[in-house]
């Protein structure tokens, strides 16, 4: 199994496809690289493929380090390095989007287009300032899954079946606590606002059925960004409505020349 060495850790990856310009697949929190499986078979006949699992995730190590979008954002920096990447195309799922964009913002050379999957881009104030620090209270003395309630609840539809559901609350309950208290901080403490700002390359968000992150408010900030929603998902769209966000991306690739160009 293919493993890169960050600051002593083992980083875990899949690598795919024989050539074709580069796509990089981060996935969120709690998650691993396998949630990109369909778009992986999808692209990698004509794209190289990299999916790795973030540090506390997957098969990669889970060493108790704080963690932070900055951080993951710079462990898979290395790894493009490790693997010969360069001017990617990332996209990335829920927090995987939030490490999409700080990698952009803080390596334009290494990102040439961003594509962010539901991801929280713009989070209230109360989001940040009462309700993260009231879940991370409450991880002091319940177990994960019922202190995080009010945060995993509204990620799956009752369409998307009981399956995705058991699948969530399995992986929450698996997560080593420093891990999930280190996710729950680094959200805490993500300036998406910031971020935004400082990203150059050419962006792509798209929604599940109730969006976490407003199209207008988005658009204000970045008034060049692509906005799309799926139909018939929750939040796990990469693994319930995969086509449609295949289908997505290619035209983000295919639009990409002309949007480089236009700045």
């Amino acid at each position: 199994m293919p493993f890169s060495d960050y600051q002593g850790h083992r980083l875990f990856y899949q690598l795919s496809g024989e050539q074709g310009p580069p796509l990089l697949f981060i996935h969120g929190m709690w998650d691993n690289h396998g949630i990109f499986a369909h778009s992986a078979a999808h692209f990698a006949p004509r794209h190289r493929v990299l999916a790795p699992d973030l540090l506390g995730h997957g098969q990669s190590d889970k060493p108790r380090m704080e963690l932070s979008m900055e951080g993951f954002a710079e462990q898979v920096a290395s790894l493009c390095r490790h693997v010969g990447l360069k001017r990617v195309v990332a996209m990335g799922h829920s927090l995987g989007g939030a490490v999409v964009a700080t990698l952009a913002a803080r390596h334009p050379e290494l990102v040439r287009g961003a594509v962010c999957l539901d991801t929280t881009l713009l989070a209230p104030a109360r989001i940040v300032k009462q309700a993260l620090p009231a879940m991370l209270a409450r991880l002091e003395g319940e177990p994960p899954a019922q202190a995080l309630a009010g945060w995993l609840d509204p990620m799956v539809l009752p369409t998307d079946g009981p399956e995705l559901k058991q699948r969530l609350l399995t992986a929450v309950a698996q997560a080593p606590m420093h891990v999930t208290k280190g996710l729950v901080r680094a959200v805490m403490n993500w300036d998406g606002q910031d971020t935004l700002e400082r990203l150059s390359c050419p962006l792509l968000y798209v929604g599940g059925a109730q969006p976490r992150t407003d199209r207008q408010a988005l658009l204000r900030l970045k008034p060049a960004a692509l906005y799309g929603q799926v139909v018939g998902s929750g939040h796990f769209i990469p693994l319930v409505v995969p086509e449609q966000v295949n289908a997505m991306l290619d035209r983000f690739l295919e639009l990409l020349p002309s949007l480089e160009a236009a700045g």
